[in-house]
């Protein structure tokens, strides 16, 4: 006598799993090789650099950020943009200006990176 059991949709489930896995494998790459091309690979990276670990302290808004890093305003604005388009930073109205934070999921890519 022998038995036999159907596996088919174990099997099935595992692979979604994997594939699952991988595309967050994926995305994170992705988000780690644009992180490194917006600090390492541009002109203004150290300058995104501090901006960003500034803001894994904290929220600011742009003068807050300019004061305390020492920078122009008009440079600080400009760094802020490029980071909210690429994801990297959020903004929040508050009624009278922008507050910005760094996005949950740089957080853990900035170790990575050195001063």
């Amino acid at each position: 006598m022998s038995f036999g059991r159907d596996i088919t949709e174990r099997k099935k489930a595992e692979e979604q799993i994997k594939d699952s896995l991988k595309q967050k494998l994926n995305k994170s790459n992705k988000q780690n090789k644009l992180l490194c091309y917006l600090i390492e690979g541009t002109r203004g990276g150290k300058t995104r650099a501090l901006i960003l670990r500034r803001l894994a302290e904290k929220s600011y808004n742009a003068h807050q950020l300019a004061k305390t890093l020492k920078l122009d305003y008009k440079t600080i604005r400009h760094h802020l943009e490029v980071l909210v388009k690429y994801g990297m930073v959020t903004r929040n109205h508050d009624g009278f200006c922008y507050l910005y934070y760094i996005s949950n999921n740089i957080a853990e890519s900035l170790s990575f990176f050195d001063d």
